[in-house]
């Protein structure tokens, strides 16, 4: 699949460079024949192979902000990786993950939030811990690995981000957690291969 996108180009090709599978979160235009363009809050999976194998939408628009501007995608983005199917979600779609994955035995879902509260208290405690580990993770949910990348900017801007990403077990367990509110840096964890 081809992105038109130069910054998703620009990352894809990194992708391909590193050997590595990369998220590639953007606000996406898209016009539609002649009618206007509408715009919508889009995430695209960029693979080693220097292509992207998945393009997603989000589906479950927060009214208080994405309503303002994004349009609803209309289904799920997953893929087979040599790893086990992965899956993409963004922020507010924490409502839906059950209903757009349930039936795709996903290995991970690869995770996109712009949540702000420390982890520990606040409302990504209530959303990362309790609706994604204990209604979407664990005995009755998904039972797939979690990687939530939280955002993070610099002190120039008026919104400071939240930080805190995280890593989920199949169970809801937090696997890593990035304990940085502002600035750069990398979390990992090591995860099983799905076994299938």
């Amino acid at each position: 699949m081809v992105c038109p996108f130069r910054i998703v180009q620009k990352l894809v090709a990194l992708a391909k460079e590193l050997q590595v599978y990369m998220t590639i979160p953007f606000v996406e235009e898209a016009k539609e024949g002649e009618a206007e363009s509408r715009f919508f809050n889009t995430v695209c999976l960029a693979g080693p192979s220097g292509e992207v194998v998945v393009h997603y939408r989000k589906t479950h628009l927060w009214d208080y902000v994405d309503g303002s501007w994004a349009s609803r995608g209309d289904s799920p983005g997953f893929v087979e990786t040599e790893f086990g199917r992965v899956g993409i979600g963004i922020c507010y779609d924490v409502h839906r993950l059950a209903q757009l994955y349930s039936n795709a035995n996903l290995w991970a879902l690869l995770y996109s939030v712009a949540w702000v509260g420390h982890p520990t208290d606040g409302p990504t405690e209530r959303w990362f811990r309790k609706d994604l580990s204990e209604k979407y993770l664990g005995r009755d949910g998904l039972k797939c690995f979690v990687v939530a990348a939280n955002w993070s900017t610099d002190r120039e801007y008026f919104w400071d981000g939240a930080g805190y990403s995280s890593i989920y077990g199949q169970d809801g367990q937090r696997l890593a957690y990035l304990d940085l509110e502002v600035g750069d840096s990398i979390l990992y964890s090591d995860i099983p291969f799905h076994s299938s």
